[in-house]
């Protein structure tokens, strides 16, 4: 019917809080690898997340990330 709103669930790598309507990809550092999550979960230190955000890869080599939930930086020279 008119001015209805259908529910459905976040995609893997996407969340949705509690009233929202549109569904969020997770930010680089977190994952969410199942449909329905209301957030996203932080990678452990030396990991960040997938390009698609459903899991975590370890940091590249030369790279590095010492805290949960945050990205890969490139190691000082040296």
């Amino acid at each position: 019917s008119t001015g209805s709103i259908t529910c459905s669930n976040c995609s893997i790598g996407t969340y949705s809080t509690e009233g929202l309507q549109n569904c969020i990809s997770c930010d680089d550092g977190y994952y969410a690898n199942t449909t329905g999550n209301s957030l996203c979960l932080p990678c452990d230190a030396g990991y960040t997340s997938t390009p698609n955000h459903d899991g975590c890869i370890p940091c590249d080599i030369g790279f590095f990330n010492n805290q949960s939930g945050g990205s890969c930086r490139a190691c000082d020279a040296g």
